[in-house]
């Protein structure tokens, strides 16, 4: 009962609007039904997956082309597409006693019964108040998703597989995901959001997704195990008490492309080798961090738990669009005194040589051993004086675009939270990465005054004050001959193709309302802009091409040559809230783009 009623003081901030069912618009697979696969079911005494996006407040113009929408439909229309392609999400759960030999089985009846769809709004919650203070203020964000507190076995037929949270906050919306964790990991998790905020982004799923569709087949258990898993007296295996963590508290730590280049090689160079990875280093740097700042004593057993994908660690690969879970828990230990003494590099290596140990051979064995002997691990169990480590850097977050602009932070829920979860973003910048760290209040005050863990919270303050108003692909007025000729790169070209794009820009006043004969300044200084844009690409007509790379079989070599298809630049218009007009002009031989930022 307490352990409800903490989430029940944390909804003081939400008033809920409404609450729908959101069906697939077609049914024609409801039919089928999944089986569980033993990486799914060691997952089924967890919490539920709960990660969402924060975004300014779209203006009331967004979504003129939709007349008979409010936001919130078009979310609904787009998420109810969305299920048409990841149906299973639309299902329940379903749990068969198995009365002959007392087992229990799990799989999902894709019967497309719906998911759940929660408008709320904050009244007085800003964008401000999520991203400005030291310490994630969990009483806001938690209040953000649903089913707080719910096992994923304990959904059954009665809980949805997805439950979307849409609020709105003064000057923001917050949208929150809580998925079913025994059904999919987190590769399908951002899939799906992926997916869901192109296809709101576009209207519709007319044409070709840039998202490919998801997989649900379970033939690469073949010859493994079979299905359906039956887990012996399972009723034994759930704990009497709900997992009940001590106070805790979170801050997110920003890492960026240039501090996580210098930790990488730092680690290889102390151990010899090259073989380190960017993630391994920044593991091990936390690791060290976490365990200095907690004061053990040197005696003491310190444990870092990875989620470690297995996709391509079995032959065939496992496709990326797999639906369901594919991970399991690597696991390194160390005294408190050696992993100290030692430092990065030993402890990176140590991180490497685990993950490198799961070979295909490996998964198979831990698969078959556990069908065997099938433990199911509960919260309680992973959060015993270890450091945990879930999601990754490679999940594309800052891309789900759902028609307004990009996000401007992540934050998740209260789901599988302990004293030792570190939760690992992509970074708002391109190869930054950030870390949710979710510890005691004692340690994180520690680390806040650890010079090598900067807080991200300067990189949001200047984010906040950039809104995504509308991007183009702007052509050249005309389709001349000469857009079909290639051009082939010379050896000065190709001695650049390795390092970063050009950018300059260049800083304007802002102009006056009568240097164009309209009041309606913005809309007509960019069209102006995009105009004679598309003019002097008639004459610069290779820039609107796009770069060809030709890997020539016969002698292993690769060339490079621009096709001038006409394919078109991005354009791209930002408005700043302060009293300046800035138009920046970026070149690349892939794309160029001209990015055009008002401040009203």
């Amino acid at each position: 009962m307490i352990y409800h009623l903490i989430f029940i003081s944390e909804m003081e901030h939400i008033r809920f609007i409404s609450t729908t069912l959101v069906q697939p618009t077609i049914s024609n697979e409801f039919t089928q039904k999944i089986e569980l696969t033993p990486w799914d079911l060691q997952l089924i005494l967890l919490d539920h997956i709960q990660k969402g996006l924060l975004f300014h407040k779209p203006n009331s113009n967004t979504y003129k082309k939709y007349p008979n929408k409010s936001l919130i439909q078009h979310l609904k229309a787009s998420l109810s597409l969305t299920l048409d392609i990841f149906y299973p999400l639309a299902g329940r759960l379903t749990i068969t006693e198995n009365e002959d030999d007392n087992t229990t089985s799990f799989s999902v009846n894709c019967n497309g019964t719906g998911a759940e769809f929660v408008h709320a709004v904050a009244d007085v919650v800003t964008v401000a108040d999520v991203l400005d203070p030291d310490l994630v203020p969990d009483d806001i964000v938690y209040s953000f998703f649903l089913m707080n507190g719910v096992l994923n076995y304990e959904g059954g037929v009665s809980k949805p597989l997805l439950a979307v949270q849409v609020t709105e906050l003064v000057d923001g919306i917050f949208i929150g995901c809580t998925m079913n964790h025994s059904i999919v990991d987190g590769s399908s998790f951002w899939h799906f959001f992926n997916t869901w905020s192109e296809i709101s982004r576009r209207g519709s799923t007319n044409g070709k997704l840039s998202q490919p569709p998801p997989i649900f087949g379970r033939e690469y258990l073949g010859g493994i195990i079979d299905l359906p898993v039956r887990i012996p007296f399972f009723q034994n295996q759930i704990p009497k008490t709900k997992f009940l963590a001590p106070i805790l508290k979170q801050r997110v730590f920003h890492f960026s492309k240039e501090t996580i280049a210098q930790l990488k090689a730092k680690a290889n160079s102390e151990m010899g080798t090259t073989k380190i990875s960017s993630l391994q280093a920044l593991l091990a740097h936390l690791w060290l961090s976490v365990t200095r700042n907690q004061c053990l004593s040197t005696g003491q057993e310190t444990m870092y738990k990875v989620l470690v994908g297995m996709r391509q660690r079995l032959q065939p690969p496992l496709p990326d669009q797999y639906l369901g879970n594919a991970v399991l828990f690597g696991i390194v230990t160390s005294s408190v005194g050696e992993l100290l003494e030692r430092g990065l590099g030993w402890a990176a290596w140590d991180m490497n040589k685990m993950i490198a140990a799961q070979t295909e051979h490996d998964v198979r064995k831990l698969l078959e051993d556990w069908i065997k002997n099938p433990k199911v691990p509960n919260l309680g169990s992973l959060a015993s004086n270890s450091l945990l480590t879930g999601s990754s850097p490679r999940f594309d977050v800052f891309g789900n675009d759902f028609g307004w602009g990009r996000p401007l932070a992540v934050r998740s829920g209260a789901g599988n939270k302990f004293d030792g979860k570190l939760t690992v973003f992509q970074g708002a910048e391109e190869g930054s990465i950030d870390f949710e760290a979710c510890l005691s209040p004692q340690t994180l005050h520690a680390l806040a005054h650890d010079a090598d863990l900067p807080s991200s919270r300067e990189q949001y303050q200047n984010m906040r004050h950039i809104r995504l108003i509308s991007t183009t692909i702007v052509q050249p007025t005309t389709h001349s001959d000469e857009l079909t000729r290639r051009i082939e790169l010379t050896p000065w070209d190709m001695q650049l193709l390795l390092i970063d794009q050009v950018q300059k820009g260049i800083l304007f006043h802002k102009p006056t309302s009568t240097n164009y004969g309209n009041e309606d300044l913005k809309n007509n200084l960019v069209e102006h802009l995009k105009t004679y844009f598309s003019t002097a690409l008639d004459i610069f007509y290779p820039l609107v091409g796009r770069l060809a790379i030709t890997e020539n079989k016969d002698d292993n070599t690769t060339s490079f040559t621009v096709e001038c298809n006409g394919a078109g630049l991005e354009f791209v218009m930002r408005l700043l809230m302060e009293s300046l007009w800035r138009m920046s002009l970026t070149l690349s031989w892939s794309l160029m783009k001209l990015s055009t930022t008002s401040f009203p």
